[in-house]
């Protein structure tokens, strides 16, 4: 078997709890670093660079109220630590599957330790990077980005209607980010074993390029700033610590109605081919649809 090449990762993760909320739901997983509980609320900026044959990151958005989301996200993220030291390319699929169903589990469990009527939930968005080749997962309504000569894709799909009245052309782009059911979302890890079915998770695989640049955030950055804008911010040269922190000071001058966390992830790799931007998968997630006529 030949030797993998190693990628160069310069990443930068921002968690804010934005203008409205007491408490902040949202946590990260950037290659092995994560938010410790006692610090969510207070926010978090982590910056690395790193060399290695594979890199991991997530986003959880917890969902339940109070510690309740607080709890959600971090048995999301902390679950991580172990699909981190145990992952496999040739059995991604298999092992995110494996690890969304023990957190599922375990926050199922947590629910019902603190009462009868607690509700918890946390999405998922996931990804992992090995050799030549980006691997992404999601679970609900955070997302991962990919900007690649300066051309912006949504490699994750969202589990929610609007996003598929959107993918079937009844709603624009900027429709379904302003729709009053935008939040509502069908997938969620911490939902009823029952309900679970075979697309419980989104998976997409597709080869690196050098120079590819990666954001993933929770809704409370694309719920309050456009594709284009993102797009936009994405692309202006600066550095992903300078560039997540401009993601997030837009939000939250927009309102910062909810918590909001960002990671940019650069990549780098001598042995990374040039790849044009119409073999990305997913394209036509970034077609401006329009709307279907009556």
């Amino acid at each position: 078997m030949a030797a993998m090449e190693k990628i160069t990762v310069n990443a930068a993760a921002i968690s804010h709890i934005g203008n409205i909320r007491t408490n902040n739901e949202d946590n990260f997983f950037l290659d092995g670093q994560m938010m410790a509980q006692y610090e969510v609320n207070q926010g978090c900026r982590v910056q690395t660079k790193r060399e290695d044959c594979f890199h991991l990151f997530a986003i959880c958005d917890g969902m339940g109220g109070l510690e309740g989301g607080e709890r959600a996200s971090w048995i999301g993220v902390s679950g991580l630590q172990e699909l981190y030291h145990s992952i496999e390319d040739d059995h991604f699929q298999n092992e995110v599957r494996q690890y969304a169903m023990k957190a599922t589990d375990a926050v199922l469990e947590d629910a019902a330790k603190n009462g009868k009527d607690q509700k918890e939930g946390t999405t998922l968005a996931l990804l992992y990077l090995h050799d030549e080749t980006a691997y992404a997962a999601n679970i609900g309504d955070s997302r991962v980005y990919l900007l690649r000569k300066g051309c912006l894709n949504q490699i994750t799909r969202d589990h929610s209607q609007v996003f598929q009245m959107m993918l079937k052309g009844e709603l624009t782009r900027e429709q379904m980010r302003k729709h009053p059911r935008a939040n509502a979302i069908s997938h969620f890890m911490g939902m009823p074993r029952d309900r679970i079915n075979e697309s419980y998770i989104y998976f997409v695989k597709f080869d690196l390029a050098e120079g590819d640049r990666f954001l993933i955030c929770s809704d409370g950055l694309s719920d309050l700033i456009s594709f284009e804008r993102i797009e936009e911010m994405l692309s202006t040269g600066d550095g992903p610590m300078r560039t997540a922190e401009n993601l997030v000071l837009e939000a939250l001058e927009l309102g910062g109605k909810d918590n909001t966390t960002v990671l940019v992830i650069d990549v780098t790799g001598t042995h990374l081919k040039d790849k044009p931007v119409d073999e990305l998968p997913g394209m036509d997630l970034e077609e401006e649809n329009s709307p279907t006529a009556n």
